[in-house]
């Protein structure tokens, strides 16, 4: 978040630069409420600090992806995973958990709650079990192979599996969770990873997504830990350092550079997010991914 005053240095996150105006001084006070282990601090304080807490949900691209936001709130105990949020007419959707904030429930109360939290991985799960306590009609959703009594998953609601799964893309089961939400198992990362591909609903359908453009032309792939773009090379990596099978998960990387599976746009859990030129873009940086995750290089 933010590049233009934080940067990586010598394996660390540093100020590289003050804030200058006021749009960057509110950038860089979101991505202080955002840090998983608030280690951001400031001299003095500033009132745009505060109104900066309210910016969350922040808009993703307000007019190529209308009610698909950035939730921040990154919490230490999922690895400061990047947590999203989707504003649907059937009930909103949490991708992977925030860390608890009373704030940032009152914000998610003001655009409808939440009914679907999606966890991508075991790694991403944070404070599922709080934001259920405080949404308690929210289903969440994770793959049965990740389910375990790390994180207190066992008393997810959904636990997705080959015996429940709607069909299969190539060799990999997926779910079908509503319109426009279907859930693919990559593993690789993790048994149990999966990937959550979003292609939005009609303009029409949905007041988010009034005077803007359309999730459902660009398509969503949000990927938790299985793939992202590197902000160090440049290119898109599966993190090979940390996969539980690099061969596996390289063919659920492959998986995603199918023309049928129509998304332009990565949003993480961890690196940065991507908005690809056209299909033969994805595809061709998918594929580069997938040799490279092969491989072990990141």
């Amino acid at each position: 978040m933010q590049g233009e005053t934080f940067a990586h240095k010598s394996g660390k996150s540093a100020v590289v630069r003050q804030p200058e105006t006021e749009e960057e001084r509110r950038g860089a006070y979101r991505a202080m409420h955002a840090c998983p282990t608030s280690s951001i601090r400031v001299e003095a304080s500033d009132p745009i600090a505060r109104d900066a807490l309210k910016d969350f949900p922040f808009p993703v691209d307000s007019e190529r992806l209308p009610g698909v936001f950035h939730l921040g709130f990154h919490g230490e105990s999922s690895f400061g995973c990047s947590p999203w949020l989707v504003q649907r007419p059937e009930g909103n959707m949490m991708m992977d958990s925030p860390r608890f904030h009373p704030g940032l429930a009152k914000e998610l109360d003001a655009k409808g709650g939440v009914s679907l939290m999606v966890l991508s991985h075991i790694d991403d799960v944070g404070d599922h079990q709080r934001w259920k306590e405080r949404f308690p009609n929210m289903k969440r959703v994770m793959h049965k192979a990740d389910v375990q009594r790390y994180g207190d998953t066992r008393n997810i609601e959904i636990k997705l599996d080959s015996d429940s799964a709607d069909g299969q893309i190539g060799s990999r089961d997926y779910w079908q969770l509503g319109d426009g939400l279907r859930a693919l198992h990559t593993p690789g990362h993790s048994r149990g990873s999966v990937t959550l591909l979003y292609h939005g609903n009609n303009k029409s359908a949905h007041p988010a997504a009034e005077g803007g453009g359309s999730a459902q032309a660009e398509g969503i792939a949000f990927t938790g830990d299985h793939l992202a773009l590197s902000g160090r090379t440049g290119a898109l990596t599966g993190f090979p350092r940390y996969g539980y099978d690099l061969a596996m998960q390289s063919e659920s990387i492959e998986l995603l550079a199918r023309p049928d599976l129509k998304f332009r746009w990565i949003l993480p859990g961890h690196g940065r997010m991507i908005r690809f030129e056209n299909d033969e873009d994805r595809a061709s940086q998918i594929m580069v991914a997938a040799a490279n995750t092969k491989a072990g290089r990141a």
